[in-house]
């Protein structure tokens, strides 16, 4: 971990020291180094890379194959014909400390590594043995990383362009030493785990103190209660007892006033029922006088003028039913005209754009005609001007050219018999419609017969109704009577056993969406689920089954085993095949909605299911114990798999190998594994439909509709009989006159069916021709279809044989040149094909909407006679029934006459017998009043008696309590609260009266509980706002050290890439740990969308422009760069010289290389050469002394 307690302290490599180190030998080497800049050159294959090999392999790198070997024994010198191979490896770096850098107190410091033929190794530090990490720790210090930036291995310089852009973020947080922050929010964590269980131990506490300060609650307001219903039936029996008193006092008094004034009342009643009678016996005997004279005169001209009436009213009835009737069939006339109209006006509007579709059809279709005419006539030139070459090539050119010729006929002819089938088609079409348009006529006529039949038996029904009904209507009456009193009292217990199950229906139902409730929140707790549940709903993605719990059902005993048995698998979502799985996990990175697993039926591997063992105690195949729709059947096995369900942990004993669960919940893993307790099922878990919930739920829902049903039917029965009740009384005064209304309206449906039986034999006859003409149009249709298949067949053999010969061209030398036209052609003459097809159709389709019209026509001319004449009759009935109308009045005024003559005698027949009445009903209540008195006198005689008695023995009672300050007006019901209070007394025995004094102790130990509970959330709180703090601490420190980064990549790329432009940019600037880091580099007249794109020499430049914006910022100690000039121009090659040149004042750079621009800017030079096959050897040269050794001899 790159930490730098003490500031930029720079140290460098001193010298390199290598044995047995890949082609160095056996003999020890050093290469001596010093700060600047140092090239290592040499011709290729002679040991330049090894270097580098060393200087990683002592870094700490452990992959071998990342220093050019498959292990890391390959490392080790393996022999020549001279020298013997090496036992081992050893490589030390001594670096320079002066500055302090590492954490050592010694100036120099020297870091060996080695590794044996078996590829065991070890690290020394100053000679001492040391651990890989404890040497990793040093160079962290510097930061230095065995895969850091700061090494480039040969062609690894466009990894820096091509890594993925989070791979390059990582870079810029390993350089701005974040992970101090990382490890601050762990402890953070940590500390907010702690936090947490500290909350949860002291609301454990708390839950404890609660359930005891709960019961103490209860005992304390138990013992509470107590106290205050004993003061408080002290108080009632106060408030009874003087109550009475007072009550009974009252009494006495109002009793006392009463008997006095009911006798005087007596005395006075007596004298007026006396008058009474006088003047009864007077109206009596005027109106007897009256009756006499009203029967004499008028009641015979009254019965006569009414049934006059009564008759009239039948033949106004009668006309005014015929009225109806004939306007109802104006109606049907004038909706089938309305209708056949709009078919025309539709149809005139689909002509019109079926006529623009196809004149704009064939105006491509003349266009596409042209083009080919001109591209045959382009291919054929092609074959001409070849054909003199190639004798060949002219008989595959006359074979194609009469191959086009016979497919070019058989298309035309296909055609031509595809317009016939159209023509059929449509012709088929119209008869069809004619015949359907008839069949409903036919049925129109048949549903008016039936009704006229209905009508008739209704008539003769009601004929002999209405002869019943005068002789029967009272008994009837009174039978419908009783019966409607029955039918209520049926229908009120019903209602009462209704809402009995309806409380059962909705408590059940409640039960079952609770659990709903909570599925649907364990699956809203996971958002992948719940958002793929939403598009199943909302029909997003076709092909989502649910989840496994949502589509099985079991029996609530084996709820909990399958459940566990499941496990996490009850919320796998099961769809229909993988394309629809992928679907779905696009939609969930759509939404960046989580993660989700999914059940492919089509791609799942299931085990192989045995049958359960025969042993006690087994129950069965978990997978047998749950209902499911078969199609679902691999997603339940590969859910349950081989598993079977026991009955208790003691069964497990006789089972091996096998995965087994108990109904209670414990699970023995065919492993051996055993999980199991007591297992505390959640509030709210993913679970299984239960089955008896389901068929419960079944059988309410059943017996709540018979209930439904039975109130439906009580009902329409009692509004039956009560319309009965109602119709009886109206028939007993209509039933003469309904027998004649009825024989004249028989006579006019006998009339109005032999009309419709005619029509009816006409549209039978038309009908038979439209089915003869349909077999005659099916019949060409089919034989022309036969014409057609030969046809195809023979186009499709055409067009093969075609393909054969195609083939010959394109084997011939014109292939290559004709295949483009012969492509175009064939699309060219598809596209024909199918213009030519569609304009067909068209044409079809014109037909068919013009004889449609034609059609409607004819029908709109066939209907307006029948319109004429059915007005005609609806004016002579109109005319008809004016008349009686007139004559109907005429009886009315007549009859209303003598009504009122009638009625002035009965008037006076009323008043008399009103007066009458009423002066035997005030007689008879005054009579009542005077024996009422006289009993009511001797009741209160007895009751004032009492009464005394009463007073005595409450008196005697009050005196034992204090006179309440306010009496009740109701003291018995004050002695039946007194009652229920003992008896609440009685229920709360025994009492705890301790638990007043207790509770109170325990709630003081609960608030300081709370209270405690209430810093630990304030703690949490708190280290919730220091991780926050943290993370933001972190992205600014980020952030500043990125773009100064970026600030120096952009600089430094345009100093070696002059007049280009890149930068580095976050992919989410609100939240650069969310994204990566991009390059957008643009050298000089490019302009590339990405990075990549760019050729290896920019990349090359990109790159190290990176490596050098990096080291500006923050310089590692030494950069090793192997050949990264590779893909450099000499003046690309030059300008990074100058670059590393520069750089290299402020660190050290050793670059191997092969390029003069930049060995001739190096300070010092290495030499390797191979002097030896499979041995290499080095020269050194200090630059600056040759140059100055050359200027002092110049």
């Amino acid at each position: 971990m790159f930490v730098r307690p003490r500031g930029d302290l720079i140290v460098f490599i001193e010298k390199v020291t290598m044995k047995g180190f890949k082609s160095y030998g056996n003999k020890t080497l050093t290469l001596p180094l010093s700060k600047g800049f140092t090239c290592i050159v040499g011709p290729n294959g002679s040991g330049k890379s090894n270097i580098t090999d060393a200087i990683c392999f002592v870094v700490g790198r452990i992959s071998a194959k990342s220093m050019r070997g498959e292990r890391l024994s390959d490392l080790i010198f393996n022999g020549t014909d001279d020298e013997k191979k090496a036992e081992e490896a050893i490589v030390s770096i001594t670096f320079n400390n002066e500055d302090g850098g590492f954490p050592l107190e010694e100036k120099k410091v020297t870091i060996s590594r080695a590794v044996n033929q078996k590829g065991e190794g070890e690290y020394r530090v100053n000679g001492k043995r040391a651990t890989r990490s404890y040497v990793l720790d040093i160079f962290s210090y510097v930061g230095v990383r065995p895969d850091g930036h700061n090494i480039v291995m040969q062609g690894d310089i466009a990894h820096f362009i091509n890594m993925n852009s989070v791979e390059r973020r990582g870079i810029i947080e390993e350089i701005s030493g974040i992970s101090e922050f990382d490890d601050k929010k762990d402890k953070g964590l940590r500390e907010l785990e702690k936090a947490q269980e500290n909350i949860t131990r002291v609301e454990l506490v708390i839950s404890e103190v609660k359930s005891r300060l709960d019961r103490l609650l209860r005992d304390k307001k138990d013992a509470e209660r107590y106290q205050e219903i004993d003061r408080e039936i002290k108080n009632k029996w106060a408030i009874y007892y003087h109550s009475k008193l007072k009550e009974l006092e009252d009494t006495k008094l109002k009793l006392e006033t009463n008997i006095e004034k009911s006798q005087k009342d007596i005395g006075e009643l007596r004298a007026s029922v006396t008058k009474i009678i006088e003047d009864i016996s007077n109206k009596e005997k005027e109106l007897l006088e009256l009756d006499d004279e009203y029967n004499r005169k008028m009641e015979m001209d009254s019965i006569n003028i009414t049934r006059e009436i009564e008759k009239i009213k039948g033949n106004i009835s009668s006309i005014n039913q015929s009225i109806e009737y004939e306007k109802k069939e104006l109606s049907s006339i004038k909706k089938e005209i309305d209708e056949a109209k709009k078919e025309i006006s539709d149809n005139e509007h689909k002509i019109k754009e079926l006529l623009d579709n196809k004149a704009k059809l064939e105006k491509e279709s003349m266009e596409v005609e042209s083009t080919i005419r001109s591209k045959e006539a382009e291919y054929r030139k092609l074959l001409d001007s070849l054909s003199g070459k190639d004798g060949m090539f002219l008989k595959i050119k006359e074979s194609l050219l009469e191959v086009d010729r016979r497919l070019e006929k058989n298309r035309k002819d296909y055609l031509a018999l595809n317009k016939e089938l159209d023509s059929y088609n449509a012709s088929v079409s119209i008869l069809e419609q004619d015949k359907r348009r008839i069949a409903s006529d036919i049925k129109r006529i048949d549903d008016k017969l039936l009704e006229i039949e209905k009508k008739l038996k209704e008539k003769e029904s009601n004929l002999l109704s209405f002869e019943s009904n005068i002789k029967n209507n009272n008994n009837e009456s009174s039978m419908l009577s009783q019966m409607h009193q029955d039918l209520k009292s049926e229908l009120s217990r019903i209602e009462t056993e209704s809402k009995q199950a309806l409380s059962q229906f909705e408590n059940l139902k409640a039960r079952i969406n609770v659990k709903k409730e909570a599925q649907n929140d364990i699956t809203g707790g996971q958002k992948a689920i719940a958002e793929i549940l939403k598009a199943k709903n909302d029909k997003l993605i076709p092909g989502i089954y649910g989840t496994i719990s949502e589509l099985g059902t079991t029996k609530e005993e084996y709820s909990l085993a399958l459940e566990v048995a499941a496990g996490s698998r009850l919320t796998n979502i099961v769809v229909e095949n993988d394309n629809v799985a992928r679907e779905c996990v696009k939609f969930l990175k759509n939404l960046k909605a989580g993660r989700a697993t999914f059940l492919p039926l089509n791609k799942l591997v299931t085990p192989k299911i045995t049958n359960a063992p025969k042993t006690k105690g087994v129950v069965g195949l978990a997978i047998e114990l749950v209902t499911f729709d078969e199609k679902f059947r691999k997603a339940f096995e590969y859910v349950f798999g081989r598993t079977y369900i026991i009955e208790n942990i003691d069964v497990s004993k006789n089972i091996e190998n096998t995965r087994l669960v108990t109904l209670d919940g414990d699970l023995v893993e065919s492993s051996g594994a055993i999980t199991g307790g007591y297992y505390t099922r959640k509030k709210f878990s993913v679970s299984f439909n239960i089955e008896e919930d389901n068929i419960s739920l079944i059988d309410l829902e059943k017996k709540l509709s018979g209930y439904d049903s039975k109130k439906q039917s009580l009902k329409k029965e009692i509004e039956k009989i009560e319309e009965n009740l109602k119709t009886l009384s109206i028939k007993k005064a209509e039933s003469s006159t309904g027998i004649t209304t009825i024989n004249k309206e028989k006579v006019d449906l006998t009339k109005e069916t032999n009309s419709l039986l005619k029509d009816k034999s006409l549209l039978d006859k038309s009908i038979e021709e439209i089915i003869n003409n349909l077999e005659k149009q099916k019949n060409l249709y089919s034989s022309t279809k036969l014409k057609i298949d030969p046809i195809l067949k023979e186009i499709s053999n055409l067009e093969k044989e075609k393909a054969n010969v195609e083939k010959g061209i394109e084997d011939s030398a014109a292939g290559d040149i004709g295949e483009a036209l012969e492509l175009d052609l064939t699309e060219l003459r598809k596209n024909y094909s199918d213009m030519a097809s569609q304009i067909s159709h068209i044409n079809s389709t014109l037909e068919y909407l013009k004889q449609s019209n034609i059609k409607s026509s004819e029908k709109i001319d066939s209907k307006k006679p029948q319109e004429e004449l059915l007005l005609k009759k609806i004016s002579e009935l109109d005319a008809s029934l004016k008349d009686i109308n007139g004559t109907l009045k005429e009886k009315e005024k007549e009859d209303t006459s003598i009504k009122n003559e009638l009625s002035s005698f009965n008037q006076k027949k009323k008043n008399l017998s009103t007066d009458t009445a009423n002066l035997r009903i005030k007689k008879d209540t005054k009579t009542e009043k005077i024996s009422k008195l006289e009993s009511d006198l001797n009741v209160w005689a007895s009751e004032k008696k009492t009464i005394v008695e009463d007073i005595a023995e409450f008196s005697r009672h009050a005196s034992d309590y204090e006179p309440p300050q306010e009496f009740s007006k109701h003291p018995d019901r004050v002695k039946i609260e007194i009652e229920s209070l003992e008896r609440e007394r009685e229920k709360l025995m025994p009492i705890n009266m301790r638990a007043i004094l207790e509770f109170e102790e325990e709630e003081g130990r609960y608030n300081t509980l709370k209270l405690r509970r209430d810093t630990l959330i304030d703690e949490k709180n708190a280290i919730l706002n220091f991780i926050s703090e943290v993370e933001k601490e972190k992205s600014e420190v980020f952030l500043k050290t990125f773009n100064e980064i970026a600030s120096n990549f952009s600089e430094i790329f345009s100093e070696i890439s002059p007049d280009g432009t890149a930068q580095l940019l976050l992919e989410v600037e609100d939240n650069p740990f969310e994204g990566g880091v991009i390059i957008d580099a643009k050298p000089l007249g490019k302009n590339v969308r990405t990075a990549v794109a760019l050729s290896g020499g920019e990349k090359a430049i990109t790159a190290l422009s990176l490596i050098f914006a990096i080291q500006r910022h923050k310089p590692s100690p030494f950069y090793i760069l192997d050949e990264v000039d590779a893909n450099l121009d000499d003046a690309n090659v030059e300008r990074t010289a100058d670059m590393i040149k520069r750089q290299a004042e402020k660190t050290q750079f050793i670059l191997i290389t092969l390029r003069e621009g930049m060995m001739s800017r190096a300070d010092r030079l290495f030499g390797v050469s191979m002097y030896k096959k499979g041995l290499s050897s080095m020269v050194a040269l200090e630059v600056e002394k040759v140059v100055s050794q050359e200027e002092a001899l110049a």
